[in-house]
């Protein structure tokens, strides 16, 4: 039987979580990238954490983290297998900054790489398909179910940990 050990590298620079997945034990990677910019100066710290932990897979988490993934996938030999996972669904009255949108298109020269990504929601999955282009085939949403409480995080390993009802399904177009 293999032994999963997950890691976590933190992008950012908020650590209000911290505790939660030190007491589970995990000891996150902090870079605490500034918000804002391209973090050009900071790529080999970025790199030189996920080499050390030496993945089977890369999961991303909103457009900066699935952006970081692929890229850091894009150069490990063997690459790991790369998930991306998106929280919110986009609307008018959700508008995405100007550098949160560069990112998002920017990702999508990764779109080839991607093994799965996770929507909350089939909106989400949707409006990604539709309206940036990224393949239905692959994506899976959580659907709610009789007793839902809520899951906050759109990973199934988490929706278990947190004894939240979500459940997997793949969204067609």
């Amino acid at each position: 039987m293999r032994k999963f050990s997950p890691s976590l590298i933190v992008l950012g620079q908020q650590d209000d979580l911290l505790p939660r997945f030190q007491a589970i034990g995990i000891e996150p990677v902090m870079l605490r990238l500034t918000p804002g910019r391209w973090p050009l100066a900071e790529i080999g710290r970025f790199l030189a954490a996920v080499r050390e932990i030496q993945p089977d897979i890369l999961q991303g988490w909103m457009y900066h983290g699935n952006l970081a993934a692929s890229f850091a996938a894009a150069r490990l030999q063997p690459a790991p297998t790369v998930c991306w996972s998106v929280r919110d669904t986009p609307d008018a009255a959700h508008a995405h900054s100007l550098f949160t949108r560069l990112v998002i298109r920017f990702s999508g020269l990764y779109l080839a790489r991607v093994a799965t990504i996770f929507n909350v929601s089939a909106r989400s999955a949707e409006y990604c398909a539709r309206n940036l282009g990224w393949p239905a085939e692959r994506t899976r949403a959580a659907a709610k179910r009789r007793g839902y409480r809520g899951c906050s995080s759109p990973t199934p390993t988490h929706a278990q940990a947190c004894d939240a009802d979500c459940v997997w399904q793949t969204t067609r177009r």
